[in-house]
């Protein structure tokens, strides 16, 4: 009888060494999913901000060239008269419809 007792105390503890072991795999598991999450997230988030960054340095290069171009005098004249209509004295300023897009009518017209 002692034999067969010890049987039922050796599964039982088989069992519960099999539980604890399911317990810590599902543990375990919920870790490694929320990690691979925040993992995600974080790639997501680099992949965003480096194409803020590409779009940035393109925009600095832009003012940067622009800024450039204000230095000289005629590209300056040049900006006034046809960004704000601004005329050195005795000039008129006429300004000329836009040609239409082909197949598109003319303003104004049908």
């Amino acid at each position: 009888m002692a034999r067969g007792s010890g049987s039922v105390g050796a599964v039982r503890r088989r069992r519960l060494a099999t539980m604890l072991f399911a317990a810590f795999l599902a543990l375990a598991l919920g870790l490694w999913l929320r990690t691979e999450a925040k993992v995600r997230l974080v790639e997501r988030s680099y992949a965003d901000q480096t194409e803020r960054l590409r779009a940035l340095q393109a925009e600095a290069d832009r003012l940067r060239l622009e800024k450039a171009r204000l230095n000289d005098p005629a590209y300056v004249a040049d900006l006034a008269r046809t960004a704000w209509f601004w005329s050195k004295d005795g000039e008129i300023i006429i300004r000329l419809a836009k040609e239409p897009e082909p197949g598109r009518p003319a303003e104004g017209g049908r």
